[in-house]
């Protein structure tokens, strides 16, 4: 399993227990109506990759995913907020979590106001896989 399936099955097995739907990359998606509910964007904002030895026997690639959740405007801060530290909980500061290590504490941005009615609370998670 990659980097980006594992992780993206943590946040896709969640939501589909709360019923979200999530936008994964290069997947085709609907944006739920306005007036129906939230949905989540996952996005990898890039990764790198290095030769952590000198013997060039493993790598080591780091990187960071980000997830939007998006929801309506004008339904107070309490619901999307909730979600972002549900979300922030998936992803404990745990070495080797399956085939991917978290290594420090996700971090909740301030939320972005879009034209489009949406409020959305950036996370970003970074990763460390060993290879």
């Amino acid at each position: 399993m990659s980097i980006k399936t594992e992780l993206q099955k943590r946040v896709t097995d969640f939501a589909t227990a709360q019923n979200i739907p999530v936008a994964l990359p290069n997947v085709p998606f609907t944006k739920p109506a306005i007036s129906t509910g939230k949905f989540l964007e996952v996005i990898f904002l890039g990764s790198v990759t290095i030769n952590p030895d000198i013997g060039a026997v493993s790598e080591r690639e780091t990187g960071v995913m980000q997830i939007n959740v998006c929801v309506p405007l004008g339904q107070g801060d309490g619901i999307g907020d909730a979600l972002a530290a549900n979300i922030k909980n998936l992803f404990p500061v745990v070495p080797k979590t399956g085939t991917v290590s978290i290594e420090r504490p996700a971090n909740i941005a301030q939320s972005i106001i879009r034209e489009d009615g949406w409020r959305v609370i950036p996370i970003s998670i970074s990763y460390r896989q060993e290879r």
